[in-house]
């Protein structure tokens, strides 16, 4: 869950799937397949677009042990996309990580049952060496090492936000509100021109 979010990871993501002119897109011309830079921006790299990313990217974990990844984003098909890969990424990196490793433990206990002569030591260095050749042979034929998708990521049917309705809503409460005190504040103003009149002329 913590490797998901690293930049490491993020900029491995967006420079293996190009997601500079997705991420900044406002500042990219399709049809020229170049950048309008702002001023002051000589180019967007890799690194420019991780922390946009961390913020679109959310990770939970229920009590059972699932674990939940979602992506906010402008486009459905697009975050559903990218839910998607993230996963195949992390499992890809996390499985390739633990065959090296496991490379390394294979081998140092080879050098050690080739140095020792002791029948019992020989036989605990043969289960261990035994052990990590399996885990290696699991890593390599399973492409779900770290985590099995159950659901894969689909583009959600309705807008998750912002909510309009929501936000029309309480457009429409806030401004009849708004309305009703300026109506009152206008009789206020009123009176009170009315209450200074009375008196100039009393006076």
């Amino acid at each position: 869950m913590a490797t998901l979010k690293t930049r490491v990871f993020l900029n491995k993501f967006i420079e293996e799937k190009n997601l500079l002119p997705v991420i900044f897109e406002d500042f990219w011309d399709a049809a020229l397949n170049s950048w309008k830079l702002p001023v002051g921006q000589e180019t967007f790299i890799p690194e420019d677009g991780i922390s946009p990313l961390q913020g679109v990217i959310e990770v939970d974990q229920d009590k059972s042990g699932l674990i939940n990844l979602s992506i906010s984003w402008k486009d459905p098909e697009v975050a559903a996309q990218w839910a998607n890969d993230l996963v195949k990424q992390l499992n890809e990196q996390l499985r390739a990580q633990a065959i090296a490793d496991s490379k390394k433990r294979v081998g140092y206990l080879e050098q050690e049952l080739a140095k020792t002569t002791l029948q019992d030591m020989r036989a605990i260095l043969y289960n261990l060496l035994e052990s990590e050749k399996q885990k290696a042979m699991l890593a390599n034929v399973n492409e779900d090492f770290a985590l099995k998708v159950i659901d894969p990521a689909v583009a959600p049917e309705t807008r998750e936000k912002p909510k309009r309705k929501l936000i029309v809503a309480l457009g429409g409460v806030c401004g009849g509100f708004l309305g009703i005190f300026a109506v009152f504040f206008a009789q206020f103003i009123q009176k009170l021109k009315s209450s200074n009149s009375e008196a100039a002329t009393h006076s």
